[in-house]
């Protein structure tokens, strides 16, 4: 628990000095988190969403967080030893980015108002 409260607590930090670094902005960058990385996988998803969901807390500077995730499927079969998905130090590959791609490009597109 004391590890997850550390975690949500550095990950709202860093929005937070991604909101400072844009205050300039006249229109806020969207701000999208992605679940779905090789090694720890999917572990984090959760405390990323409370992060968010921290953030997004009674803003009143037009930022906003958005979050977007790997499908859990997906994330099983591209993180399979030796099957072409993975890279050095068991990081995706070409093809293993091409399957998180489209897992997320349609929330992307939905978040961006494309």
């Amino acid at each position: 628990q004391v590890l997850e409260t550390k975690f949500i607590e550095a990950y709202v930090a860093l929005m937070e000095q991604l909101a400072s670094n844009y205050a300039y902005a006249t229109t806020p960058p969207k701000v999208i988190s992605v679940c779905g990385g090789s090694i720890n996988g999917l572990d984090p998803c959760d405390n990323i969403q409370k992060a968010i969901d921290s953030f997004n807390s009674d803003r009143m500077d037009g930022f906003e967080g958005s979050y977007v995730s790997i499908d859990s499927d997906d994330w099983s079969t591209i993180n399979k030893e030796k099957n072409g998905y993975l890279g050095c130090d068991d990081h995706y590959a070409p093809n293993g980015h091409a399957v998180l791609e489209g897992d997320i490009v349609d929330g992307v597109k939905t978040v961006m108002g494309w």
